[in-house]
C-alpha cells in the first residue's frame, strides 16, 4: 500500500513525516521525488523537475515504479508534487491519499519568508511545475497575498477529491492519532512533536 500526503509545502509535512516514521510500521519518505539527488540507488525514480523535459506522465511513471517496488510494504511519502497527478492516483486501489493543510495566514507568512530566502534557482517551489499545478506563474518575489492565492487554489483542487484532510494544528492533539489510524488502517500512538 502507498500512502501519500499532499500539501503546499511549509504546511508541517516534515513534522508529520517524523510522526509516521516514529510508529515504525511504514517505509517513510519526505518529498521523496525532490530529495534524490546524488542517491545512485534511486536514479530509476528520478523526475526532471525544473527542466523542459518534465511532464506529469514522467512523474506518474516514477510513482507507478514506486508502487511496483512496494507491493508488500506500507510506503509513505508526502510532497506538493502529488497535486499534479492527484486525478490519476486517487482511485488506485493500492493508494491512499490525504491532504495536509496549514492555516492560510500562518502558511502565507511562512511560505513567503521561505520563498524569498531561498536563493537557489533550482528550488522546486520556484519551478514552473509547482505553479502550473494551480494555474499560476512563478513569482519573482513572494508576498503573503500571493501565498494566500496559492493556498486557496491548491486546496480547492484537492477539496473535490474527497480526501481526508489533516489540519496542521491537529498534529499536536490526540485527534491526529484517529485521523492517521483511518488513513493507514492501523492503530497510531499519539506523540507530541515540534512543528516546522
Amino acid at each position: 500500500m502507498i500512502v501519500v500526503g499532499c500539501g503546499t509545502g511549509r504546511c508541517g509535512s516534515q513534522s508529520l513525516f517524523r510522526l509516521v516514521l516514529s510508529q515504525g510500521f511504514a517505509k517513510c519518505r519526505h518529498e521523496f521525488f525532490l530529495s534524490m539527488k546524488g542517491a545512485t540507488d534511486l536514479e530509476k525514480y528520478k523526475v526532471p523537475f525544473g527542466s523542459k523535459s518534465y511532464s506529469k506522465a514522467k512523474l506518474l511513471d516514477s510513482f507507478n515504479l514506486l508502487r511496483d517496488s512496494n507491493k508488500e510494504k506500507i510506503m509513505f511519502d508526502i510532497g506538493p508534487y502529488y497535486l499534479d497527478i492527484i486525478d490519476d492516483i486517487v482511485n488506485m486501489n493500492d493508494v491512499v491519499a490525504f491532504s495536509l493543510k496549514r492555516d492560510i495566514d500562518v502558511f502565507s507568512d511562512s511560505f513567503s519568508d521561505y520563498y524569498n530566502k531561498v536563493r537557489f534557482g533550482n528550488n522546486y517551489f520556484k519551478t514552473n511545475q509547482y505553479w502550473n499545478q494551480v494555474g499560476m506563474t512563478v513569482p519573482e518575489v513572494m508576498t503573503p497575498d500571493i501565498a494566500r492565492i496559492l493556498h486557496s487554489k491548491f486546496y480547492n483542487k484537492l477539496s473535490s477529491k474527497d480526501l481526508v484532510e489533516i489540519n496542521t494544528d491537529d498534529l499536536n492533539s490526540e485527534k491526529i492519532a484517529d485521523s492517521l489510524s483511518r488513513i493507514f488502517s492501523r492503530d497510531f500512538s499519539f506523540k507530541k512533536i515540534h512543528i516546522h
